[in-house]
């Protein structure tokens, strides 16, 4: 039984340790006028799920590991109800240790940094 669970443990760390793919942070901006609701980054299989965006303010998702592919999409709901969404080109050089996606009115960049 004792040997089970250090086998157990052993492939919890090695598993762990397998992962090595670089972490950053997902770093959404509202430079806009209007708090932004249900704001979301999706690319490939991940989506940072950002909620609430008030004007002049951002708000970070740190720990992700998920590869950047060169477009992503963009999507939040104004005021009004109305749903936006907007795929964009992601720009900058790699490596990096932030994504920062900016949202100004209709406007969205997404730029590593």
């Amino acid at each position: 039984m004792r040997a089970r669970a250090l086998f157990l443990i052993l492939c919890v760390l090695l598993s762990c340790e397998m992962d090595r793919r670089p972490q950053y942070a997902v770093v959404h901006v509202n430079t806009g006028a209007e708090t932004l609701d249900n704001v979301v980054v999706k690319y490939g299989t991940f989506e940072s799920l950002c909620g609430v965006l008030v004007p002049n303010a951002e708000k970070a998702q740190g720990g992700v590991k998920a590869t950047v592919p060169e477009r992503l999409t963009v999507v939040w709901t104004t005021p009004d109800g109305k749903p936006h969404e907007k795929a964009v080109t992601v720009e900058g050089s790699r490596p990096f240790s932030e994504l920062v996606v900016t949202i100004s009115g209709d406007v969205v960049t997404a730029v590593l940094r």
